[in-house]
């Protein structure tokens, strides 16, 4: 999986110093924490899965750490919560190894495997030049006027 801004260490130090400033009375250190997670939060916006929550979440670290600042714990708690929902989702992603496509949706697997499934079926049905010899003529397994694979 690609990973966003810079893999796990940025998502990590940033809950780290949430909680380091909702335990202790440095409560700052939460501006450090949302400035931690805004890259990941910019980052993971570009996977259209996750564009409105990380733009929330982006937002919302800074509404928290401001909440903390001003000693209000439960709200930025609340404020914190799609933040935490990104990490979780991209976590669930990253053990289950589920691969996320950036910007606009490319071709999806099953039409890739059904294109190639086609062409497959043309080429294979004929033997190698080298293994099989003709001793026969036989006739043409393809008239004029037909279309698609030859059987």
């Amino acid at each position: 999986m690609e990973w966003v801004a810079f893999g796990w260490p940025a998502p990590v130090l940033a809950v780290g110093a949430f909680a380091f400033a909702f335990l202790t009375t440095r409560t700052w250190v939460g501006f450090i924490g949302a400035a931690i997670a805004a890259p990941f939060c910019w980052d993971a916006s570009e996977y259209p899965l996750f564009y409105w929550i990380a733009l929330i979440a982006f937002g919302a670290n800074f509404l928290a750490a401001w909440l903390i600042y001003r000693a209000q714990p439960e709200k930025a708690f609340a404020a914190l919560v799609p933040f935490m929902m990104l990490v979780a989702a991209f976590t669930v992603f990253a053990f289950r190894d589920i691969r996320l496509l950036r910007g606009e949706a490319r071709y999806s697997q099953r039409s890739a495997t059904i294109g190639s499934t086609f062409v497959a079926r043309c080429t294979g049905i004929y033997a190698a030049n080298a293994a099989v010899t003709s001793k026969s003529t036989a006739a043409p397994a393809k008239a004029n006027g037909s279309w698609g694979c030859t059987p």
